[in-house]
Formats: structure tokens, C-alpha cells, sequence
């Protein structure tokens, strides 16, 4: 088995490379998180400042300021302090003992082992350490050293549920394939293009995991695939000529910027449709409580988003920074009620009409509600001709969309 071994440890060394790439790219936007984590860590013990010479928190808040971030090595430090106090606390809950994560245990052998001893496996002693290691490096290594702990700060979720949550998005997702192809690039691709990449994967991961939090749905990550996963495919399948023209503008914009970063046209038009992904959930669960199609549901919610100017609050709400911690809870609190509101309105918009198409049905729903439609059109206008909009705009506007519900 030793060439195999060989093999897995320079795939293990090329992703943390690649990991510190991304997270030295990332770290001066990201010093507020980066703070807390090496908070985090000190305080459970798992890092020492002095002795491991990472930054006072003076300096960190100094750093910030001047716009610099944390070297490779202080990141390879912090990285590695990440991954030994997410195993302890992965192994300090019941997230270990769930089925799906069998999967997890089996990936940390040679296949010629598994293949050989699989009935044997289950009875190893070590065998929740070992799926406590191997979840808390893929959560690190694909999602970076501050995701768990700025979820848990956001969500008041523990990190055993965040990464229990995180699991549940990369399964409905299939977001191993699409890391794999990532991970083929490494090495050829140019920092930017790898950098690009990832993000726009580990975003749509960010989003579902955040969903997912928030229902509450990741106690039973296997059911949750099984229920969520065939709905995704057939939307993953079909996004590039799902939406409006305007839609599809964007789509090429993103695709554009990709090629421009270093990734191939082909790939980065592919990669251009995965932030659409988003809705995947949503879209998922009404198919299952309507027995709509997906294909129909997507449309339906994308519909919604453009009528009632969602995706233009979004937009701005993207173009906002929250200056402390309770506008940042703000702020997210607004993002996540307006994802909500495009399941909540489609679903409504069928059940007013169950004799028409998925299309047809939100326009039914919104012609009956012109007042309501007129006065959020009306707020987004005031709202976009403000350079300097305010969180309390954008809250008016998203109240005014959570109105037409009612």
C-alpha cells in the first residue's frame, strides 16, 4: 500500500498549500474572524501567542487597519490550531456516530485496506477519532481556518452542528466533485484562478450549510441528502437556461470574470451558473410538499426575486458593511429572512393557484397585489439612488417584501 500512502500524503500536503493560498488571499478582509478564532484558541489552550509568535491583538487590529493580513506561516500555525480543536470537539459530541459519516472513516484508509477489511472498520477503537480528524480537515482545508467559529458567533450553533450542517450542503451539493476538479487545477491553474474558484464553491457551500442551520435539518445527514440531493442534480442540470435574459447577463459577467482570472471559458461558464445553485433547498423542499417539478419551482423562485427586486436588495446588501457585531447580526438576519421569502412567496403563489404552471402562478399572485408590488419597486428606487444607503433602508424594504406574504 505504500505508493498509495505516498500518493494520499502528497494530495493531503498539495491541500493545505492550497488552503494557506486562499486564506493568505482572504486574510485582510477577514482579520475581525481571524481575531476571534485566535481568541477561541487561546483560550481552550490549543494556541499560545507568544510562544507560537503570532500577532497581539493590538497588532491584529493594526494590521487590519493598514489593510495587511497574516503570513503563510502565522496562517499555518492558526490553521493547524483550527483543526486540532475542531477534532476535540467533534469528538466531544454525537455528530460521530451518525451513518453517513461512515464514509468519512472509510476515505482515511488505502482502498486496498478497505477493500480487504471493510467488515472490520466499524470495530476499529479509533474509529470516532478518526472521523473527527478526517471531517474537521475537510471543513478547514475546503472552507478555511475562521468558517466553523464565525457560524457559530452568527448562528449561537455549536461547531458540532455547524460542521454536521456543513456535511449535510456538501453531500446535496455533490460538492466533492466539484472540489476534485478544483484540486486537478492545483498547480497549473494561476493563483487567481484558483482563488476564484474556490470561493465561488465554498460560497454556495456557505449558503446551503447557513440554510440548513437555520431549519435545523442536519440532526440525520443521510435522510437529508436522500431527500434533498435528487431535486439539486436535476437543477444543476438545468440552471444555465433557467431565469431571465437579465439573469442570464449575469451569469455571463460571472463567467467572463472567471476566464479573466485564469480559468478555462468552458469550466468558468459552468462555474458561472453555481451561485444560482443556491436556492437548491428551497427548491428541494417544495418539489417535495407541491409535487412540482423542480425545473418549474427554480423558475418560479428566480421569478420572484427579480419581480419584487429581492435580488437587487440582496445586491445592495452585499455593497453594505456592517460596523460592529450587532449590525453584522443585522445584516445577516436581513439576507437570511430575504432567501426565505422567495420559498415562502412561491409556495404561496401555488397553493393561491393550483391549476397553473409554476410561471403563471407568481404572476397571479403578484398581479392581486399591485399596491404592495408598487410600494417595494418605489423603496428599491430610493434605496439605489442613496450612495450611502443605510441598514435601516434596507430593513424598510425587506419588511415591505415580508408584507406582500401576509
Amino acid at each position: 500500500m505504500g505508493d498509495e500512502v505516498v500518493k494520499d500524503v502528497l494530495h493531503d500536503s498539495a491541500l493545505q498549500s492550497a488552503l494557506l493560498t486562499r486564506a493568505h488571499a482572504s486574510s485582510p478582509h477577514r482579520m475581525e474572524a481571524l481575531e476571534a478564532l485566535l481568541a477561541e484558541l487561546e483560550g481552550d489552550e490549543t494556541v499560545d501567542r507568544q510562544v507560537e509568535a503570532l500577532p497581539t491583538a493590538e497588532e491584529m487590529r493594526s494590521r487590519a487597519q493598514a489593510g495587511a493580513g497574516l503570513t503563510r506561516p502565522e496562517l499555518a500555525v492558526l490553521t493547524a490550531g483550527a483543526k486540532r480543536s475542531l477534532t476535540a470537539r467533534l469528538l466531544a459530541s454525537s455528530v460521530p456516530e451518525q451513518p453517513a459519516l461512515r464514509s468519512a472513516l472509510v476515505s482515511y484508509f488505502p482502498d486496498r485496506l478497505t477493500t480487504r477489511f471493510d467488515h472490520l472498520l466499524d470495530r476499529h477503537r479509533l474509529r470516532r477519532e478518526l472521523i473527527s480528524s478526517v471531517m474537521a480537515n475537510d471543513v478547514v482545508n475546503r472552507m478555511g481556518p475562521t468558517f466553523v467559529t464565525r457560524l457559530s458567533a452568527e448562528t449561537g450553533d455549536g461547531a458540532d452542528a455547524v460542521v454536521a450542517a456543513y456535511w449535510a450542503a456538501r453531500g446535496v451539493a455533490g460538492g466533492s466533485a466539484w472540489w476534485t476538479v478544483v484540486d486537478a487545477g492545483f498547480g497549473d491553474w494561476r493563483t487567481e484562478a484558483l482563488v476564484a474558484a474556490s470561493d465561488v464553491v465554498s460560497a454556495l457551500l456557505e449558503t446551503l450549510t447557513r440554510y440548513y442551520l437555520r431549519r435545523g435539518q442536519s440532526n440525520d445527514i443521510a435522510a437529508l441528502v436522500a431527500s434533498d440531493r435528487p431535486a439539486f442534480v436535476e437543477l444543476e442540470r438545468e440552471i444555465g437556461g433557467i431565469g431571465s435574459p437579465h439573469r442570464r447577463r449575469l451569469r455571463a459577467r460571472r463567467a467572463q470574470a472567471l476566464t479573466d482570472s485564469g480559468l478555462d471559458p468552458a469550466l468558468a461558464t459552468r462555474w458561472a451558473c453555481l451561485p444560482d445553485l443556491d436556492i437548491g433547498p428551497s427548491v428541494a423542499e417544495l418539489t417535495r410538499v407541491t409535487g412540482r417539478p423542480a425545473t418549474g419551482v427554480a423558475q418560479a423562485m428566480l421569478q420572484v426575486g427579480e419581480s419584487l427586486g429581492v435580488d437587487r436588495l440582496v445586491d445592495k446588501l452585499g455593497h453594505t458593511t456592517p460596523g460592529d457585531r450587532w449590525s453584522l447580526a443585522a445584516w445577516r438576519g436581513l439576507l437570511d429572512d430575504l432567501d426565505d421569502f422567495l420559498r415562502l412567496i412561491a409556495r404561496r403563489a401555488f397553493d393561491d393557484h393550483p391549476e397553473k404552471d409554476e410561471l403563471d402562478a407568481v404572476v397571479g399572485f403578484l398581479a392581486a397585489r399591485t399596491r404592495q408590488v408598487a410600494t417595494i419597486i418605489r423603496l428599491l428606487r430610493e434605496i439605489e439612488a442613496d450612495p450611502h444607503c443605510s441598514l435601516d433602508a434596507l430593513t424598510v424594504a425587506t419588511r415591505a417584501v415580508r408584507r406582500i406574504i401576509d
